[in-house]
């Protein structure tokens, strides 16, 4: 499986750097792929960052944002409150990728709770139990994942979901949804066969 890692550099303490470091080391144990920007190189170049030009920056995002859109699911130590973190979190979720937001016992981000559903999977983990946290969420987001699903729409049918999105403020994906689960409560004859 592809996964995207991310964390804050930025306000980076020891602990947080040695669980990311762990988390790094297991996911590649198991065989996962890690799509992201090399993170021991973004720590060592940390001051280089900082002082990128508007250009070079731009071209670092461009490349995280093909990198994330790479990705089968997004992994981020969010222990210490990040701007950055919060809006690649943002990103992930609009992509429809499951994000599971890992943090240190004692630091719980409150700003995550509300956040995304299903998609986003905000748990807890110390010392002792990272890997194991770790292995349980990344099952359960592989179980809770979407199916993505294509199809052509006439351009009538495209105009009217995008007046949707305007008018509700809901993506157009959403309504779709909504309009599919409520066919299926309605259905007599469906029945779950999971």
């Amino acid at each position: 499986m592809k996964v995207y890692f991310s964390t804050s550099i930025g306000q980076m303490t020891p602990q947080t750097h040695e669980s990311a470091l762990r988390i790094l080391a297991y996911l590649k144990s198991k065989g996962h792929r890690i799509v992201s920007a090399d993170y021991e190189q973004t720590v060592k170049n940390a001051s280089k960052i900082r002082q990128q030009t508007e250009e070079e920056a731009l071209l670092v995002q461009k490349n995280l944002a093909r990198l994330r859109k790479q990705a089968d699911i997004v992994i981020f130590e969010v222990s210490q409150p990040s701007f950055a973190v919060g809006q690649e979190i943002n990103i992930a979720l609009s992509l429809n990728k499951p994000v599971i937001a890992l943090y240190q016992d004692e630091t719980t981000p409150h700003l995550l709770r509300d956040e995304a559903g299903d998609l986003l999977l905000l748990t807890s983990y110390n010392d002792r139990n990272l890997e194991d946290v770790l292995k349980d969420a990344i099952e359960y987001s592989q179980a809770n994942q979407d199916v993505r699903f294509n199809f052509f729409i006439s351009p009538i049918i495209g105009r009217y979901l995008d007046w949707i999105a305007r008018t509700k403020m809901i993506p157009r994906s959403v309504y779709l949804r909504s309009l599919i689960e409520d066919d299926m409560a309605k259905s007599s004859e469906y029945s779950d066969q999971r």
